[in-house]
C-alpha cells in the first residue's frame, strides 16, 4: 500500500518534533563550559568537610562530592597565610613570591612605620563616592595576571565579575582585566566598588542598595542547624572576651542586635559575622548572573564568589567552637542555593565550578591551655621593641655617648619582620650580614619561634622540597613588599590580636584546604594525594582549553580527569 504524500509527511513532523527535546538536549551535553564559577570560602580549613559531613544535605557539599573531585589533601606551598595572598594564590596559580601580595598589609620601605594595605590605590575612588568602602581600592599592586585576564586575553567579549563581603576577597579574584567586583561596606551595609572598575555600579546592584539588602535580616536569630548531640563535643567560650560576643552572646542562639538608627553599624557588624553574611552576598550573586547574562552566550564567563563571613566566625568563635560547626553545616545549605541558582540560569552541564578556601586556621591557644597543651600567646609589638633595643646596643650606639633611641624595626607584621633599610644599608656590607644574623638568632631563641630567615635565605636559590620550612618562607617572600625576615611560628602559639583565633604562622592547619572541582568529564572520588591551590587556575585553564596565568605555578589535576 502507498501512503500519501501528505501523510507521510505529518508522520516525518510528528516524528522529529518527539526527537527535538532530545536532540536539543545532546547537542547541549556536548557544548563546552560556558560559565567557571570560583568560591572560595575564607577559613575553610579541609577536615571541616569531612568532621561536620554528617550532617549535609544531599544538594550542596554533598553533591558536589558526587558530582566533582574533591582533594583532601592540598595545602598552600607558602607561609603567607592570610586573606589577601591567600585570594591572590588562588586567581593566579602562583605564590607570594611571584604575585607579590604578601599579606594583608605591608610597611613601605621608607625609614618610617608606614604601612600599605594590600589593594590601597590612592589614584581610585570610592563608587558611589558617597560611601566610603569602596574608596582608594584596585588590583594594581597584583603583580601576576588571574584567570579571568587569561580569560580576557582568550576572548575580549568574556565577561567576569567579582563579589565578596571583603574587598581584598572580590579585588584580587577578578583580577586586573574584571568587569565588575564588588564588595561590602560594612559600615554602611551597601555594595560599593572603586572607580578603576567604572564611574559607577550595575543597575542591579544599585537597586539592591536602594532596596536595603540588610533590611530582611532585621530580627535575624542565628539559630543551629546542628542537633545538641552533635555539638556536645565543641569547646565553647567561657567569656565574652570581644564586643562582637557581647552583642552576639556567648551560645547559641545568637540575635543580632536592634535594627534601629543608633544601632545600625553594630547590627551591620554583628550581622556578617553569622550565616545571615553568605545570604546577603548570594542575593547579590543571583542578580548578577541575571544581570550580565553569565554564561548565556558561547563565550565562557568568570564568575567569582568569596564567602567571606565564615573566617569572621572563626575569628571570635575558634576552629573547636559549635559556631565554626554550625557555620560549616549552614554554608553547606548556601552551596546548595548557588548550585540550584546556577542550574536554573546557566544549566547543569553548561559550568564549572571550583571550590577552595584562602587559608586555614589554627587550635585556639585558649583552647589547648585547657588541655595542657604546649602553646599561648605572643606580643608582636613587645618582640619588636625588644630585637630594636638589642640591635641598636649592638649595631648603632656609640660608646661614651648619648644614644637616643632610632627607629630600627619599623614593624612586625606576622610572618614578616621589617627594618629601617635606609638606616641599615648605613652599615658596612660585612656588618650588615652580621647585623641581620644577630637578629635571626635573637629570633630563633624565642620560645614561640621555631625558625627565622634572613635575607640569605630569601633572596637565595630556592631550598628543596624536603625543607619545608625554608621553602615556605622562600616562596612567601617578595623584594617590593615582604619584610627582610620571615618567621616560621612555633605550633600552639598565636599573636596577640583582637581575634581569639589566627592563621599567621605558616603550620600545617594554617595552610590545610579543601579543593572541590565539578565539571563535565571530571572523575568523581575522594583524592588524597597532594595538591595545592596554585593548581585550581591552571586546571581550570585545561578544561577551557586556553593557557593558564602567565606566573602560575601549580600542575593540571590530571588525576581527575579522564583520557579523552
Amino acid at each position: 500500500m502507498r501512503i500519501p504524500v501528505r501523510v507521510l509527511s505529518l508522520l516525518v513532523l510528528i516524528v522529529m518534533t518527539r526527537l527535538a527535546p532530545s536532540v536539543r538536549a545532546d547537542d547541549r551535553q556536548g557544548e563546552s563550559p560556558r560559565l567557571v564559577v570560583i568560591v572560595v570560602i575564607d577559613q575553610l580549613r579541609a577536615d571541616y568537610l569531612t568532621r561536620f559531613e554528617p550532617w549535609f544535605g544531599d544538594d550542596g557539599f554533598r553533591r558536589l562530592f558526587r558530582e566533582g573531585a574533591h582533594f583532601a589533601n592540598a595545602h598552600f606551598t607558602s607561609s603567607a597565610s592570610a586573606t589577601a595572598p591567600g585570594h591572590a594564590t588562588i586567581a593566579t596559580g602562583a605564590n607570594p613570591r611571584v604575585h607579590g601580595i604578601v599579606g594583608n598589609k605591608w610597611f613601605m620601605d621608607t625609614g618610617t612605620t608606614q604601612s600599605q594595605y594590600a589593594v590601597y590605590d590612592d589614584a581610585c575612588d570610592g563608587v558611589p563616592s558617597s560611601e566610603r568602602g569602596g574608596s582608594h581600592r584596585s588590583p594594581r599592586r597584583l603583580g601576576a595576571r588571574t584567570l579571568g585576564d587569561q580569560m580576557k586575553l582568550a576572548d575580549r567579549r568574556t565577561r567576569v565579575v567579582s563579589i565578596a563581603l571583603k574587598d581584598r576577597a572580590a579585588i584580587f579574584l577578578g583580577g586586573r582585566l574584571a568587569d565588575t567586583a564588588i564588595w561590602w561596606d560594612f559600615g554602611a551595609g551597601k555594595w560599593v566598588s572603586s572607580s578603576f572598575y567604572g564611574d559607577a555600579l550595575p543597575a542591579y546592584v544599585t537597586t539592591l542598595n536602594n532596596e536595603d539588602p540588610t533590611k530582611r535580616f532585621a530580627g535575624y536569630v542565628w539559630r543551629p542547624l546542628t542537633p545538641e548531640s552533635a555539638r556536645e563535643g565543641a569547646y565553647p567560650l567561657e567569656t565574652a572576651w570581644h564586643p562582637m560576643i557581647e552583642q552576639l552572646g556567648l551560645h547559641f542562639p545568637h540575635a543580632l542586635p536592634e535594627r534601629n538608627e543608633a544601632m545600625l553599624g553594630a547590627f551591620h557588624d554583628a550581622m556578617t559575622a553569622t550565616p545571615a553574611g553568605i545570604e546577603v552576598t548570594l542575593d547579590l550573586v543571583e542578580r548578577a548572573i541575571a544581570a550580565e547574562e553569565l554564561g548565556r552566550d558561547d563565550v565562557p564567563d568568570l564568575l567569582c564568589v568569596g564567602f567571606s563571613s565564615n573566617d569572621l566566625v572563626g575569628h571570635f568563635f575558634g576552629p573547636q567552637s559549635a559556631e565554626v560547626m554550625d557555620m560549616t553545616v549552614q554554608t553547606d545549605r548556601q552551596i546548595a542555593r548557588l548550585l540550584e541558582m546556577l542550574d536554573k540560569q546557566v544549566g547543569p552541564d553548561r559550568y564549572i565550578l571550583a571550590l577552595a578556601a584562602d587559608h586555614g586556621v589554627a587550635a585556639t591557644p585558649e583552647v589547648t591551655r585547657r588541655l595542657n597543651l604546649p602553646g599561648g600567646l605572643y606580643d608582636p609589638r613587645q618582640l619588636g621593641v625588644d630585637l630594636n633595643g638589642r640591635l641598636q646596643a649592638q649595631f648603632f650606639d656609640v660608646a661614651g655617648a648619648e644614644n637616643g633611641e632610632r627607629l630600627i624595626v619599623v614593624g612586625v607584621e606576622v610572618p614578616w619582620i621589617y627594618f629601617n633599610m635606609p638606616l641599615v644599608n648605613t652599615l658596612p656590607v660585612e656588618r650588615r650580614k652580621a647585623f641581620f644574623d644577630s637578629a635571626v638568632d635573637y629570633l630563633r631563641a624565642r620560645e614561640f619561634i621555631t625558625d627565622a630567615f634572613g635575607p640569605d635565605t630569601l633572596a637565595g636559590a630556592a631550598p628543596p622540597e624536603s625543607d619545608m620550612g625554608r621553602l615556605l618562607a622562600w616562596n612567601s617572600w617578595n623584594p617590593e613588599n615582604a619584610g627582610q625576615v620571615c618567621l616560621q611560628i612555633r605550633p600552639g602559639w598565636k599573636k596577640r590580636d583582637a581575634n581569639l583565633a589566627g592563621h599567621n604562622g605558616g603550620s600545617a592547619p594554617e595552610r590545610h584546604v579543601p579543593i572541590l572541582l565539578r565539571a563535565k568529564g571530571i572523575a568523581p572520588g575522594r583524592y588524597h594525594g597532594a595538591a595545592s591551590p596554585c593548581d585550581i587556575v591552571v586546571t581550570l585553564s585545561a578544561l577551557l582549553g586556553i593557557e593558564p596565568p602567565n606566573c602560575a605555578q601549580g600542575r593540571v589535576l590530571s588525576e581527575a580527569i579522564p583520557p579523552r
